[in-house]
């Protein structure tokens, strides 16, 4: 596991949320960090939170918010990321690549559950946006982690614009501490908030 409880960030994400006009729940919430690492390294560079009030815990954890190298040089149409903002509504968890040997819960965008979608960009070949922005309405751009198999150093397949964590113990307490609380007990259909912000938004990490 290489989640860290961070208390003394919660002032920092609070004030994040008000920012981007954002909604905290009393029990949940999560999102992503953005740091300004080369995409082309392919590294879980970036940050995943989660935060709950009602226990006044933060925990923070290695992620990517950005596709991986491979699909960032090869996709024709230009590979995805999420823009950054606060987004209502956007995920419910459900399984992850449902029927294969990656399947596991997940925080997923389903517009038959009443997913609103979440705006991104394309990516240059560089890793560069385009400047082009574009809604999610088929699969989505889901919050999963990488490998069910064992943890990875480098995102190479497992992330098409997707939020993903390397680390699978990390990814199982975010999901169980969303499972654990009254929204998710009274309806595991819940439609759950999503931010990411900047790095540049958070100092002290």
């Amino acid at each position: 596991m290489r989640a860290v409880r961070r208390d003394d960030l919660i002032p920092v994400i609070e004030t994040a949320y008000k920012n981007h006009g954002g909604v905290i729940e009393s029990e949940f919430n999560h999102g992503g960090i953005r740091t300004k690492t080369d995409s082309l390294l392919d590294g879980f560079n970036d940050y995943r939170f989660w935060y709950r009030p009602i226990t006044h815990e933060l925990w923070i954890a290695p992620a990517t918010t950005r596709p991986g190298a491979d699909c960032i040089k090869t996709k024709t149409e230009g590979a995805a990321q999420i823009q950054l903002g606060f987004w209502s509504k956007s995920h419910v968890i459900d399984i992850h690549c449902a029927g294969t040997t990656m399947a596991h819960d997940a925080f997923c965008q389903r517009p038959e559950a009443g997913c609103i979608p979440l705006i991104y960009d394309r990516l240059d070949k560089t890793g560069t946006p385009t400047g082009k922005s574009y809604s999610t309405n088929e699969a989505g751009l889901n919050v999963h982690r990488a490998s069910v198999q064992s943890d990875v150093e480098h995102i190479g397949p497992y992330s098409e614009g997707c939020q993903v964590d390397d680390d699978h113990e990390d990814h199982e307490q975010e999901i169980a501490a969303a499972k654990a609380s009254s929204m998710y007990q009274a309806n595991p259909k819940y439609l759950w908030n999503y931010l990411l912000i900047s790095v540049d938004e958070v100092t002290g990490i």
